[in-house]
């Protein structure tokens, strides 16, 4: 899912007859950019079978196959347990992503609905925007297999982030003429040592599993019907 504000540079036309052989979807009639895309590209696209939604996967961090490939069975199981979600359509080879001259398509259902932005919404309709993110996510962790921790491990033990604090305001002291960036950073330094001294007690078990989260909620991926 997009992620961005700015939409991508025009791209070429995607290629559509070797695309929908690879799918029971009809022949193309119109294929048409989707405006609102963010850092992948979209397409709204008619064909002699009905309406889809085509995604090429262009950002370089989220175009991975595999990776693209488990999002999309984890969007048909939240989809099993009546989450409101999209499941892409599977090809003729099982596959539900397709990889034409290096690049990964995915054909969707299209949906009808508009976008609607967080100023727009009243306090009851952002009460159930927020359920239906509680919803994605408890059935995320019914859907999904435990995560163990990766950042643990490498996350910073309290006794060296102590010494490094200490080393950097001996370096605020030594800087003269004290500025302004001294002092802000004085105050930085020592607000963070007080959290860490108060809560470094707080860090999760190594190994401990953690849970998974939507990661892209914004406006552009929620569609609005009625």
């Amino acid at each position: 899912m997009p992620r961005s504000s700015v939409s991508p540079a025009p791209s070429p036309a995607p290629p559509l007859g070797a695309l929908l052989r690879r799918y029971a979807a009809g022949a193309p009639l119109a294929c048409k950019p989707v405006d609102q895309g963010l850092l992948n590209r979209g397409y709204r696209l008619a064909t002699t079978r009905g309406r889809y939604f085509l995604k090429h996967h262009f950002d370089p961090e989220t175009a991975d196959p595999a990776a693209i490939a488990r999002q999309h069975r984890a969007t048909q199981r939240l989809a099993d347990l009546g989450v409101p979600v999209a499941p892409p359509l599977t090809g003729k080879d099982g596959r539900t992503v397709a990889v034409i001259g290096g690049h990964a398509y995915a054909l969707h259902p299209w949906i009808d609905g508009r976008h609607r932005g967080g100023a727009q919404l009243t306090p009851e309709q952002c009460r159930r925007l927020g359920a239906l993110l509680g919803v994605v996510h408890a059935s995320l962790e019914q859907v999904m297999p435990p995560r163990e921790s990766e950042e643990r491990a490498d996350s910073a033990d309290p006794v060296d982030t102590f010494a490094l604090i200490d080393d950097l305001l001996a370096r605020v002291r030594r800087h003269r003429p004290a500025d302004t960036f001294d002092e802000l950073a004085r105050h930085r330094l020592l607000e963070r040592r007080t959290l860490l001294e108060r809560h470094a007690d707080r860090l999760p078990p190594r190994g401990g599993s953690v849970g998974w989260v939507h990661g892209d909620f914004h406006p552009f991926n929620v569609l609005y019907k009625g």
